[in-house]
């Protein structure tokens, strides 16, 4: 079908009855049938979150998130913090990354993400959004690295400082104080 009202009601019975085969089908006409790049990225985020959620397949989640990335952060005046929807765009990141144990992606997205952010305030929160995903995926030297990054935006008492601390004591490095 090329209709998007048939499109996107076909998606929604697939994901209904989690046939995710076919919802994920379905899912790339209604990114093909696009006609804004707003619909495109969300058909991908769409696919992405099938192929996350219910294929566990954070491998192909990625590539589609690859693409949501090229899309929403390249360019003089990036898209990603103007979508509606960005906070579920860093999550679906943050998951599939989690769950592909991809340190390379982390570090991709987030290097992409961090040349959309604007402010001190929004580079501090996200220096340490990211800290919190590779400590969570076990690089705790570059999760020591980006915590200082974050504690440097914000020289204040809280997360930041007492995770460096934390970390600094268990890999026995003292000099990272």
């Amino acid at each position: 079908p090329s209709n998007r009202k048939v499109i996107h009601r076909l998606a929604s019975i697939y994901a209904k009855t989690y046939e995710s085969a076919r919802l994920e089908g379905i899912l790339q006409l209604f990114e093909e049938s696009a006609s804004t790049v707003v619909e495109r990225i969300d058909a991908r985020m769409q696919l992405a979150r099938v192929q996350l959620e219910m294929k566990d397949a954070p491998d192909e989640a990625i590539v589609s998130l690859r693409s949501v990335l090229s899309e929403t952060t390249e360019g003089e005046d990036p898209l990603f913090f103007q979508l509606d929807y960005s906070g579920d765009l860093l999550l679906l990141i943050e998951e599939a990354c989690l769950r592909a144990g991809s340190i390379d992606f982390a570090h991709e997205a987030y290097g992409a993400l961090s040349k959309c952010v604007m402010g001190k305030d929004s580079k501090r929160a996200l220096a340490l959004r990211r800290a919190e995903l590779f400590h969570r995926l076990g690089d705790e030297r570059e999760a020591l690295r980006l915590y200082q990054e974050s504690f440097a935006l914000d020289p204040r008492p809280g997360h930041a400082l007492s995770q460096i601390e934390a970390l600094a004591a268990r890999l026995n490095d003292p000099a990272s104080l």
